[in-house]
């Protein structure tokens, strides 16, 4: 009789382990596999095939909904292929935050949108994404751009500042720092800028349309007719009324050799 007690409780004991052993494979075999698909989107992504990518992302968040990383990559997907997906995209990066609350690319990604028209919120998670990561160099230049919107020009040369601080050959910073320089009427310090972003981008026509109308400002008008001459051999089409309104202050009808 004790012999067929230990019997049964041996093979009790052997079907738990297989059953455990069962989950463990079964687990793993699900994990590798959102592991692939997420991969695979990844790849897509990567390539610009943004809708094989969420294609790729849904599976991978069928597989495991706490897949923070693919909310992230499909909510970037989805802003990549039009406007009018930013809803789904803002709420994919709301899921990232909400799986992990210290996420900063997710509170940078969000802000980043909302930043088209809602700042007060676009402020609020591009203070997180600094907060969380002070070094975050694009989120400097995002809130920037939205303190440059709302028309506080020395928020946003602060955060420019910032930027060149950590990045100092980023043309973009300084080529938005002297449209601020401009808002404030420092003509002076928007030429600055425009000049070292051309020195970082030579082939950046706008930057000599933009300096063009600085020294214009500064009634420096050779210089400005130089910069037009420039800008057009670029390609850049000048506004036909800054050209009327700087032929009729010049005197002139173009640069003089």
């Amino acid at each position: 009789m004790t012999g067929n007690v230990q019997g049964l409780k041996l093979k009790r004991v052997s079907a738990q382990i297989l059953a455990v052993l069962l989950l463990t494979t079964a687990a793993y075999a699900q994990e590798k596999n959102a592991a692939e698909v997420y991969n695979k989107a990844k790849d897509y992504y990567e390539n610009g095939r943004y809708k094989e990518a969420i294609t790729e992302l849904n599976t991978a968040i069928e597989i495991d909904p706490k897949n923070s990383k693919a909310y992230l990559y499909r909510g970037s997907a989805y802003y990549k292929i039009a406007y009018s997906f930013t809803s789904q995209a803002i709420a994919d990066f709301s899921k990232v935050i909400e799986l992990e609350p210290k996420n900063a690319d997710a509170y940078y990604s969000r802000g980043f949108i909302l930043g088209r028209g809602v700042f007060d919120s676009a402020l609020t998670d591009l203070n997180k994404a600094i907060e969380l990561n002070p070094k975050y160099t694009q989120a400097y230049y995002e809130r920037g751009f939205v303190y440059f919107k709302m028309g506080d020009y020395d928020k946003a040369i602060s955060d420019f500042d910032k930027l060149i601080e950590f990045d100092p050959k980023n043309a973009d910073a300084y080529y938005d720092r002297a449209f601020a320089y401009d808002r404030k009427g420092d003509y002076d310090k928007a030429i600055a800028d425009y000049t070292k972003t051309i020195e970082l981008k030579p082939d950046l026509a706008s930057a000599y349309n933009e300096r063009a109308m600085e020294y214009f400002k500064k009634q420096e008008y050779d210089k400005a007719w130089e910069d037009v001459s420039k800008a057009e051999k670029l390609g850049y089409e000048i506004n036909p009324e800054f050209l009327s309104d700087l032929k009729k202050a010049s005197g002139k009808e173009k640069v003089t050799p």
